[in-house]
Order: C-alpha cells, then structure tokens, then sequence
C-alpha cells in the first residue's frame, strides 16, 4: 500500500487547501511532504476523478519509469490534456513529453 503523504487531506477539497496556502513555497512543501517516503499519493477534490497525485522520491523508483521500464507508461494526447500541452510547450518533445507505450 502506498503511503499518503503527510498532510490531512481535506474531506471535500483533498490537497486543493494546502497546495493554495503554500503556493508561495511549493517545493519546500512538497519535501516536507513527501521526506522519508519513497513513494506517496495525495488527492485533489473527490468530484475530480484525474485529480490524484503520485510522488517518488526514491532514486530506484525514477529509474524505474525513466529508464528501465520507460516503454509502460503512456501519456495523453495534447489535445486531450491541456497540462501536457503545456508540459510539450515548455519542454518540447523530449523523454518527459513524448507519446510511447
């Protein structure tokens, strides 16, 4: 199973609270959040089905699915996601964007 990260996830709103209080620092946050853990998850709103969140700290872990297993997950189309639209336009069509699996 995995661990959630260490923060109390609001009911309705999951992690929405948080991530807005802490704009201002978001990757200090996400080390606290995250410290110790390999891997961990945390949520958005319940109504928001996409909104879920998975983070890997552990070097083994990143190799895993940047190296080793590069070829077993996918990422959407850019027309159908407008996050990875912006991913691809900020850092063009390289390992990080690309469309495989």
């Amino acid at each position: 199973k995995i661990p959630q990260v260490r923060f109390k996830l609001h009911g309705l709103f999951g992690d929405v609270p948080g991530l807005l209080q802490n704009l201002h620092r978001i990757h200090d946050w996400r080390v606290e959040l995250t410290s110790g853990m390999g891997v961990s998850y945390s949520h958005g709103p319940v109504f928001d089905w996409t909104s879920f969140s998975l983070f890997v700290t552990d070097p083994a872990g990143i190799r895993h699915f940047l190296k080793d297993k590069f070829d077993n997950y996918t990422k959407p189309a850019s027309e159908r996601d407008f996050m990875w639209a912006g991913m691809r336009a900020w850092l063009g069509d390289g390992i990080f964007t690309a469309r495989h699996g």
